[in-house]
């Protein structure tokens, strides 16, 4: 069956579809986020592993719901090219993504070309601090453990040195949740070349 386009921009177009998908998202990201923060006080003291399988999950709800967003509304997929060789040790090392920040919704292609490889719960961000604040969205990733920095290199290389030896050190083996992943989107103006 082929969907019709103009059927797909009306219905987009229209404000109760509009606000409807942000009270979704709204309303179940701050449900995350809450369940999020009851993980850190309660699941994290105990047990770190357990709290960042279950943050692989928590994190997987939220971000999908920005992909699938990405996907229907701009009516378009990613497609990732890769060896299947490359494409499971991908899935089951540590790795770090450096990709040049051009536009505004890089983030998000990065999410999306991540759940396209089955990467999505373990992704990790490094970004300037203010992220950190955004509701539902910077909260997610404060809770998933991602690097916040003041961009300011001399106290930015001890908080990288010490956040990802403090997450390599704890991540659970041999189990699928040991992926983690950075996206660094640098930023020319960081760059002292």
């Amino acid at each position: 069956m082929k969907f019709d386009r103009k059927l797909l921009n009306t219905i987009q177009s229209l404000l109760p579809v509009q606000i409807f998908l942000c009270y979704c998202f709204v309303i179940s990201g701050l449900i995350v986020n809450f369940a999020q923060l009851l993980t850190c006080i309660f699941i994290w003291p105990l047990s770190k592993q357990l709290y960042r399988r279950i943050n692989y999950y928590l994190g997987t709800l939220l971000w999908s719901q920005l992909t699938f967003l990405y996907s229907w509304w701009a009516y378009s997929n990613i497609t990732v090219y890769v060896d299947p060789q490359d494409l499971k040790h991908l899935q089951h090392e540590y790795a770090i993504i450096l990709v040049n920040h051009r536009y505004e919704i890089d983030w998000l292609l990065g999410l999306v070309a991540a759940q396209e490889i089955g990467l999505l719960g373990g992704l990790k961000i490094v970004g300037k601090r203010s992220l950190s604040l955004i509701p539902i969205l910077g909260w997610s990733w404060f809770f998933s453990e991602s690097i916040f920095l003041r961009r300011i290199w001399e106290s930015d290389k001890k908080v990288l040195e010490h956040d990802i030896q403090q997450l390599l050190n704890g991540y659970p083996d041999n189990y699928y949740f040991n992926v983690c992943y950075f996206i660094l989107f640098v930023e020319i103006t960081l760059c002292d070349c």
